[in-house]
């Protein structure tokens, strides 16, 4: 089938170039966007995440990530953790990534933070050759019942190193960033194809209005090789609650519309997001769910009088 056989060029060919797995939840866990952030909300942050996207579609995009940081006053930053697996069309490919993160604080006002960081790790892309069929298997009649005599690579697993790096600006209220990934362009398959630099920036508030209400706009733009995305969230806190609505967009059409609900009790934030898909695959994908859980321990040694973005519960 089509979805096999180009899975098996993901990782055979010198032609065709991966894209990083997406999330719609700019809210959740900063370190999936900039190491720099790394500390930023002066306790202890864990945060776990679940992403399945076009269920409705054969070979459906599912992923994992984990990360957890921490300031550490001795080094003047902060540390973390980063744990990413993805499978697609249904565990063919698979993707994990562990990396290790320190990001540097200092301030340059009296309530602004600036933290270059570094990412660095260790990334595994497997491909389950038993999963894919090709053109030759085909008998006219009775479907796939032939071996295939395509050849295969000598092995279906691949390592590589990672490294990423980002700068990060932030106050209780407003935040920002630029960070670039696989800096090293590390190979992914047997041959010469190389995993393009991916780059990203990010900024966004939490406004406190009347009461009990308050407003977190957020924008991300990533660029990797020809691919190009630019999401948008607005989302509205009621007390505990905070519901919101954006989009994401590729420049040429708008793909899907972003739908959040979710709740925070400190030290734990709960959120799920659905993407309504509204580009031409809109009847035929099921969107995207994403559900994630968040928690902040650890808080009662703040030092430096680090400013943490109110906007990831700091």
């Amino acid at each position: 089938m089509k979805f096999g056989f180009t899975i098996f060029l993901i990782l055979a060919s010198t032609l065709v170039f991966a894209q990083d797995p997406q999330s719609s939840q700019l809210y959740s866990s900063p370190l999936l966007y900039n190491p720099g952030f790394a500390g930023s909300a002066g306790c202890s942050r864990a945060f776990l995440g679940y992403r399945n996207q076009w269920p409705a579609i054969s070979g459906t995009f599912v992923t994992y990530n984990f990360t957890y940081d921490q300031r550490v006053n001795f080094l003047h930053g902060g540390v973390g953790l980063r744990v990413m697996h993805d499978r697609a069309g249904e565990g063919t490919l698979k993707t994990w990534s562990v990396s290790g993160v320190y990001s540097f604080q200092f301030k340059i006002a009296d309530k602004i933070t600036i933290a270059p960081g570094i990412e660095f790790g260790l990334v595994n892309k497997s491909i389950d050759f038993s999963k894919l069929t090709f053109g030759d298997m085909i008998d006219p009649r009775y479907g796939f019942i032939y071996s295939t005599t395509t050849t295969r690579p000598a092995s279906g697993n691949r390592n590589f190193f990672d490294l990423s790096a980002g700068l990060t600006a932030y106050s209780k209220t407003f935040f920002a960033g630029f960070s670039a990934n696989h800096l090293t362009q590390p190979k992914e398959g047997n041959s010469s194809s190389r995993l393009p630099i991916r780059l990203t920036a990010i900024a966004g508030a939490d406004f406190k209005l009347a009461g009990i209400f308050g407003m977190m706009p957020c924008v991300l733009y990533q660029q990797q090789q020809n691919f190009q995305s630019l999401i948008f969230n607005q989302n509205f806190r009621i007390a505990f609650a905070v519901i919101g609505a954006g989009l994401r967009a590729n420049f040429y059409n708008f793909d899907s519309m972003i739908f959040t609900a979710g709740v925070q009790f400190k030290p734990v934030r709960v959120f799920y997001s659905y993407d309504l898909t509204v580009s031409k695959l809109s009847n035929n994908t099921a969107g995207s769910h994403e559900l994630s859980v968040s928690f902040k321990f650890n808080c009662k040694n703040k030092q430096d009088k680090i400013i943490s973005p109110r906007y990831w519960g700091g």
